[in-house]
């Protein structure tokens, strides 16, 4: 019942550079993993949780079904007009951008808490470092009536006119904090104007949601992606996304929010990016940071589709010279705000990490996933909820693989200061038990409490070096096991790897991969120095091959406009004969899918949307 349905845009590749028309293609699924079926769907094994994984009927996912009369008249004699989404769907783009990531902030209600709640944090945080730079007096804090506990540390050590004249402060230094303030407050502003923008385009998709797709917050909640995904693909019957009427299903989607990221992670994976600073002691320390990744956006990839539209900027594959120019104009704004930056990180990281490493000593010993290893990780037309989920399944064997490595000698020595520092603090407590008074008392310039704590942190974290060294060796974990489960969860296993887990080689690239977190924040303080060298010197000289890799690798697909040819899971589909091969290489530009990453991307997004249906 219904309107009939509309016919999906045909996923034709239009050429640019090396992309050519593809020719027709048999449908062809990796035969490791299962066939396409006769419907079209891939029998993959499924990542979402059990309850969820069901080939069910495009939009009659986990969502409430609409009913027949709720579907939009279209019928009405006196409303010849069609219907559409409304003025939120002019930029397609950016409307399903903002539908994500309301998807992912969970409805407008938790959008609007989550911006005023991370403004109030920025307030915070520019008034907590002005605080501690400008009215705590740190020389005062040695001062003898504080250790006689013969004055009051708010008139010794607090000076609330910080920009009064005298108070021991260089005019030098009031300027600057001057200066940081002020920059603060702009940054402040930008984000509140930021997050009204937000709100604003939160309300329309809230709306277009209700009234379209029939989804509300209360349901949105508990909803998979893949449900709303189907939902946006069965609305489209009534009320089309794309001008010409087409169908617009997941992997349009997915592509049009994932149209820049997929190109970053074709430049990655490409190694068209050079990450190493060409700095004498920062070479080996080659890292993806969270402010390189902000530059490459505004330098590359939100100027290669600066129009707002679907296309390509004209002229933006064949201009190295200005995308080069970009990367020295960046480079200089980010050495001005390379001091800033710096006391917002190292004070940011304080705020976050203090409590947390008091109370859990331990958990400076931790690891994580890189960031430029999440981008090495991450499947073509993957979404972020989709990623992060996959590589927190996969942290408790990665975990386990590194602990295998773990140095007997530093286990020991770790387990021989444990003994020694418990036996202290035990003997404390038990002075506590007999007279709570002591400790209060001063032992070699030091409150017995002030003891207890320090042995405290450093018996945990003593404990975390050593991990269980109980275990025989037999019980220990094999090394080759622990990688093929990481494996099985990031789907990256290069064929140098293969049978050597054990091996100290295999080890320390992995470790590239899953790093402490200590060590990712201190790359975060090197990337202020590092990032303005990259993008004054590095990143110019790279500017030619970035621009050739988009003109090789860019595809023209009807419907979602110019994508990452890398990304467009046709090549993936293509026959197993001798056309369907060269399809694949006309598509891919001559050469095949790296690692077979874009077989592993086709699959992966079967399993995450069960009701996707891929064209023959």
């Amino acid at each position: 019942s219904g309107a009939p349905r509309a016919a999906r845009p045909a996923w034709r590749i239009g050429g640019r550079g090396r992309a050519r028309r593809a020719g027709a293609n048999a449908s062809r699924g990796a035969r490791s993993r299962g066939r396409l079926r006769a419907a079209g769907r891939v029998s993959v094994p499924c990542r979402v949780p059990e309850g969820e994984c069901r080939r069910e009927e495009r939009g009659a996912d986990s969502l409430p079904s609409r009913s027949e009369g709720d579907a939009p008249d279209l019928h009405h004699h006196h409303a010849p007009s069609p219907p559409s989404w409304g003025p939120a769907a002019a930029d397609l783009d950016a409307f399903l951008t903002r539908v994500y990531r309301y998807y992912e902030e969970g409805g407008l209600a938790a959008l609007v808490a989550a911006r005023v709640a991370n403004l109030a944090a920025l307030a915070f945080s520019a008034a907590f470092c002005a605080f501690l730079l400008l009215v705590v007096r740190w020389t005062a804090l040695s001062s003898p009536c504080l250790r006689d506990d013969t004055c009051d540390l708010a008139d010794v050590a607090l000076d609330w006119r910080p920009f009064a004249r005298g108070g021991g402060r260089s005019a030098a230094f009031k300027a600057a904090a001057g200066l940081y303030l002020a920059t603060a407050a702009a940054y402040w502003c930008v984000a509140a104007a930021a997050a009204v923008v937000d709100v604003v385009g939160a309300v329309g998709v809230a709306g277009a949601l209700r009234d379209r797709v029939g989804v509300s917050d209360a349901a949105l909640a508990t909803a998979p992606w893949s449900a709303l995904a189907a939902r946006l693909v069965a609305a489209q019957s009534h009320v089309p996304l794309l001008p010409n009427g087409a169908i617009l299903d997941e992997e349009g989607i997915a592509a049009r929010i994932m149209r820049r990221d997929n190109f970053l992670i074709g430049l990655l994976g490409a190694g068209a990016l050079p990450l190493a600073p060409p700095l004498p002691l920062l070479r080996t320390r080659p890292a993806l940071t969270a402010s390189l990744e902000w530059n490459l956006r505004a330098c590359v990839l939100d100027p290669a589709f600066g129009g707002g539209g679907d296309a390509l900027a004209p002229g933006f594959a064949g201009d190295p010279a200005a995308l080069a120019a970009r990367f020295r104009a960046a480079a200089l704004a980010n050495a001005l705000a390379a001091p800033f930056i710096l006391v917002f990180l190292v004070a940011l990281f304080f705020m976050r990490h203090a409590e947390r490493f008091y109370h859990h000593p331990s958990s400076a010993g931790a690891r994580d996933w890189a960031r430029g290893a999440a981008w090495r990780l991450r499947e073509f037309n993957e979404l972020p909820h989709y990623l992060h989920s996959r590589l927190a399944d996969a942290s408790p064997a990665a975990s386990r693989y590194v602990a295998s490595f773990r140095s007997p000698l530093a286990s020991t020595a770790a387990r021989l200061v444990a003994f020694v520092a418990g036996s202290a603090v035990a003997a404390l407590l038990l002075v506590a038990l007999v007279e709570d008074r002591l400790l209060e008392r001063s032992l070699y310039g030091r409150h017995l409490v002030w003891y207890i704590a320090t042995l405290g942190i450093l018996l945990t974290a003593c404990r975390g070096v050593a991990g269980d060294g109980a275990r025989p060796p037999a019980a220990r974990p094999d090394p080759n096991v622990a990688l093929l489960a990481v494996a099985a969860h990031t789907h990256h296993l290069p064929r140098h790897w293969r049978g050597r887990g054990h091996t100290r080689e295999v080890a320390a690239e992995f470790g590239g991969l899953f790093r402490y977190r200590a060590a990712m924040f201190l790359d975060e303080l090197l990337s202020v120095v590092a990032t303005p060298a990259l993008l004054a010197w590095s990143l110019p000289a790279a500017a030619p091959g970035i621009c050739a890799f988009f003109g090789d690798h860019t595809a023209r697909v009807d419907g979602v406009g110019d994508v990452c040819s890398l990304s467009v899971f046709r090549a993936a589909r293509a026959g197993a004969g001798g056309a369907g091969k060269r399809a694949d290489r006309a598509l891919l530009g001559g050469r095949r899918s790296r690692h077979g990453k874009l077989e592993a991307s086709l699959l992966a997004f079967a399993g995450d949307y069960p009701s996707w249906a891929p064209d023959a």
